[in-house]
């Protein structure tokens, strides 16, 4: 023992000086020791120790340990502490034979293998607070990460790449500047119903899977899928979606950030579509605008029971059908009144006004025939007839104005009473030659 109440020493003084512990004991835990202790006030009393030591036989390893208020030398060493009556004591650093170095509470006492399987193996938390460069091509294999910036948020610079099988540093070239890339596919929020954010243009390069499950370029899943088209510059809206009935549902609104809808086209599974207004505004296919001009080439109003045909030959064709009536009503809707046309079960078809007032019968826009509540007026060139067995009633204007003839038999050629404007300078009654005028006794004729 060297004591010296100042500073006690040992020195050896050689060429080659050395200190040598060497054990003789069979012990795979503990052998040579060297402690470090000291009183925590003074010269007596409470003490903490420090030991550094090897096995007594196969000397693997070194552990430097924290030996605490106990007075055995092999405290903190090979795991030796708390557990086994050496409360405070543990080993803090283990240096294999293999090169591996291990830090935190490594030892093989009573607890079998335990020793660093890395060339560097910190076991529990650990902090490096300067710029740590790791050389390797695989540089981190771990379970989990991270942040440490607020709110836990992790920062990767510029290019990141994953999953790519041919090795480390491949998917380089594909990874955008300041970019992430990944090789297989990748699932957004599929715990947290949280927003997914894209502030640049999209593409999808994915060749058409035929529709397979799983092979489409595009697909939005769920039990109410939508997608939403917000535009800040129209402070407007649509909505595209599927619900529970499997229709295809557009919607519009007012304001590109509120929940404002309105549904404005419908695409039905059987294949109906419903719209406000659909038109083709290049004008060159059908199309249907309620606040402008139409275009259609054939229209057939029915119900579900119409069999429709092809017109054929016929052109173009507006055709109503319907049970056990079908009407075609047209409106002014300035004095509310209308013509109609339309076939009634048991009827023959009609046509008229939808009022009581007059109805015209047109040419060029010019009257021919109204017919009124009392009355026929009749104008120009008009053809009256009602055909029976013996006789056609007409009235006919003669070619150049001469005047009108109502011929009294079916022949057409004789027996006519003619109303004419003017005939060589008189007006009146004219009877052609062999004309037989038949009168009642009480009627007279002036000449």
């Amino acid at each position: 023992m060297l004591f010296d109440s100042s500073r006690a020493a040992l020195i050896a003084r050689g060429n080659y000086p050395h200190l040598e512990l060497w054990s003789d004991v069979s012990n795979s835990n503990h052998g040579g020791t060297i402690r470090f202790g000291g009183y925590d006030n003074g010269s007596s009393g409470a003490y903490k120790s420090w030991n550094i030591g090897t096995p007594g036989s196969d000397l693997y390893f070194l552990d430097i340990g924290y030996g605490g208020y106990n007075s055995n030398p092999h405290a903190g060493i090979a795991g030796l502490g708390s557990g086994y009556g050496y409360p405070g004591a543990f080993t803090i650093m283990r240096f294999h034979n293999n090169g591996n170095v291990g830090v935190g509470n490594f030892g093989t006492y009573g607890n079998g293998d335990n020793d660093p399987d890395y060339k560097l193996d910190a076991r529990g938390n650990g902090r490096y607070t300067g710029l740590l460069y790791l050389d390797a091509a695989e540089s981190l294999n771990l379970y989990g990460i991270r942040g440490r910036f607020a709110d836990e948020y992790i920062h990767l610079y510029n290019k990141v790449g994953i999953g790519h099988p041919n090795g480390w540093g491949e998917g380089r070239v594909n990874t955008g500047v300041y970019g992430l890339s990944t090789y297989g596919g990748i699932n957004i929020a599929y715990g947290y119903d949280g927003g997914a954010t894209i502030n640049t243009y999209t593409k999808i390069n994915k060749n058409w899977g035929g529709g397979d499950y799983g092979a489409e370029a595009f697909t939005i899943r769920g039990t109410y899928p939508s997608i939403t088209l917000r535009n800040t510059g129209s402070d407007s809206k649509w909505l595209i979606h599927t619900d529970s009935s499997g229709d295809l549902r557009w919607y519009w609104g007012n304001g590109a950030d509120n929940n404002d809808w309105s549904n404005q086209i419908t695409f039905y599974e059987n294949g109906r579509i419903d719209a406000i207004q659909f038109h083709d505004a290049n004008d060159t296919a059908y199309y249907l605008n309620p606040a402008g001009s139409s275009r259609l080439r054939n229209l057939y109003i029915g119900d579900s029971g119409s069999d429709w045909s092809d017109p054929g030959g016929w052109g173009t064709v507006l055709w109503l059908s319907n049970a056990p009536h079908a009407i075609l009503r047209i409106e002014n809707r300035n004095d509310a009144k209308q013509a109609v046309v339309y076939s009634h079960q048991g009827q023959n078809p009609a046509a008229g006004s939808g009022g009581n007032y007059d109805f015209r019968l047109v040419r060029d826009y010019s009257d021919r025939i109204t017919l009124g509540s009392s009355y026929i007026t009749m104008h120009t060139h008009v053809h009256m007839g009602y055909n029976s067995l013996d006789y056609v009633n007409q009235i006919y204007q003669e070619t150049g104005g001469q005047g009108n003839y109502m011929y009294a038999n079916n022949s057409g050629s004789y027996g006519s009473l003619r109303l004419t404007s003017t005939r060589n300078g008189w007006y009146g009654i004219y009877f052609d030659s062999g004309s037989t005028l038949m009168m009642n006794s009480n009627e007279t004729v002036s000449t």
